[in-house]
C-alpha cells in the first residue's frame, strides 16, 4: 500500500492519496511421515507382491509367504511389489501433488546373496494373484517378459546387496514415489538381479507372511503436501482520500488450490515513507498513527493492532474452497511527512 500527502482544502483537511497495496502470497510447509505395512492396522497399507519365474513362465506365485530374486541364465526370478492405496485425499493417504522428501522400501532378508539387486519402476498394470513370467494379468502379456522393458522403466531407481540374513534393507524409491505423486500410475517397482553369470538367489519375507507379520515389506514416505493459494486481486487501490477517514473496504478472494485443507493467515508490514518515517498502528488513529481492519464477511471487523503479526482469518478451508478477505484502513488524524508511504499485506497458507 502506498500513501502520499496531497493538497490542503479550505477546511484544512489533508488529502492522502493511497497509491496501492501489493499482496504477497506465501506458504508454510511442514513435512509429514506415513508408514505402510500390510497388517499394521492402517486403512491403506495393502501390499501386493509376486515372484515371476522364468523356467515356470505360466505359474503365479503371488500367494507365497516369501519372494525371490535371482539372476543367471534361464532360471531368473524377478519380483514385483506395490503399495496400491497410498495416494488419495483421505487421512492416512499421501495427497496427490505432494513433494516427496524421501520414500524408503524396507525388505527383511530371509536368505542372503552377494549379488546386486536392482530396482526399477513398473510401467504396466499387474495383478498379484494372476501375474506370471509371461503375463501381467490372466490373458494379458507383459510387453517385456518378467517385467523387462518396456514393461518397466529403464531408469534405475536404486540398488542394494542383500548379503546378510536377518537384516532389514532400506531401498530408496523416492524418484518413483514422486512420479506417482505427480499423477503417474502407481504400479510399484520390480526387483531384478541382472548379472547373467551370478545365479545366487536372495529371499525376502513377502506381504503374505503369516507368522512374522512385522517382517513384511514396509514403505515409509516423508512428504510435504501441496500447500498453495491464489488471489483474485493482488492490489488494493483506494484513490485520494482525506485524513482521519475510514477508507472504503477493498477485497480479494483467496482460493485453496493446494492438495490439503488449509488455514489462511495475513500479516501487515509497517507503513513506511521513502525517507524512513513510519506510521504507528493501533485500535485508534492519531498523529502519524493509522488503524487497519480485516473481515471475511464485511460485517464483523477485526483490528490489525500490530505490524508484522500473524492474524488467522480462516481455518480448515477445504481443497478448492474460497474465503473473501476484506481490508480497510483509517488514515491518521495528521501526518508530518510529505513523502509516499507504502505497506505490504502478506497472505499465507499453511496445512490445517
Amino acid at each position: 500500500m502506498s500513501v502520499r500527502r496531497g493538497i490542503i482544502l479550505k477546511k484544512a483537511v489533508l488529502i492522502i492519496g493511497i497509491i496501492g497495496c501489493p499482496i504477497i502470497l506465501s506458504t508454510s510447509l511442514y513435512a509429514d511421515t506415513l508408514t505402510f505395512q500390510k497388517g499394521d492396522g492402517g486403512s491403506y497399507s495393502e501390499t501386493d507382491d509376486a515372484t515371476m519365474v522364468e523356467n515356470t513362465p505360466a505359474t503365479n506365485y503371488g500367494g507365497a509367504n516369501r519372494f525371490f530374486v535371482r539372476g543367471g541364465g534361464w532360471r531368473r526370478r524377478n519380483t514385483v511389489i506395490k503399495f496400491p492405496q497410498i495416494f488419495g485425499p483421505n487421512e492416512g493417504q499421501i495427497p496427490l501433488g505432494s513433494s516427496i522428501t524421501s520414500a524408503t522400501l524396507s525388505l527383511y532378508c530371509r536368505r542372503p546373496s552377494p549379488a546386486t539387486v536392482d530396482v526399477y519402476r513398473v510401467l504396466e498394470a499387474w495383478d498379484e494373484l494372476e501375474c506370471t513370467w509371461n503375463n501381467r494379468r490372466t490373458g494379458v502379456a507383459w510387453s517385456g517378459p518378467g517385467c523387462s522393458p518396456p514393461s518397466r522403466s529403464e531408469a534405475l531407481e536404486s540398488s542394494f546387496v542383500p548379503d546378510t540374513i536377518g537384516k532389514w534393507y532400506d531401498i530408496d524409491i523416492t524418484s518413483a514415489c514422486q512420479a506417482w505423486s505427480n499423477g503417474e500410475a502407481n504400479r510399484g517397482v520390480v526387483l531384478i538381479q541382472e548379472d547373467p553369470l551370478n545365479s545366487d538367489m536372495s529371499v525376502f519375507y513377502s506381504s503374505d507372511e503369516d507368522t512374522e507379520t512385522t517382517l513384511r515389506p514396509k514403505l515409509t514416505v516423508v512428504y510435504i503436501p501441496k500447500v498453495s493459494l491464489s488471489l483474485s486481486n493482488h492490489t488494493f487501490s483506494f484513490g485520494t482520500q482525506p485524513l482521519n477517514t475510514w477508507l472504503d473496504a477493498q477485497s480479494t478472494i483467496i482460493t485453496n488450490d493446494g492438495s490439503v485443507n488449509e488455514n489462511f493467515i495475513i500479516t501487515l508490514s509497517p507503513f513506511i515513507t521513502t525517507d524512513g518515517k513510519t506510521w504507528a498502528i493501533g485500535t485508534e488513529n492519531g498523529d502519524d498513527k493509522c488503524c487497519a481492519q480485516w473481515s471475511t464477511d464485511a460485517g464483523q471487523w477485526n483490528d490489525i493492532s500490530y505490524y508484522n503479526t500473524n492474524f488467522t482469518i480462516a481455518t480448515n478451508v477445504p481443497v478448492g474452497g474460497e474465503v473473501t478477505l476484506y481490508f480497510k484502513i483509517q488514515t491518521p488524524k495528521s501526518t508530518q511527512s510529505f513523502n509516499e508511504y507504502s505497506s505490504t499485506l502478506t497472505v499465507t497458507a499453511e496445512e490445517y
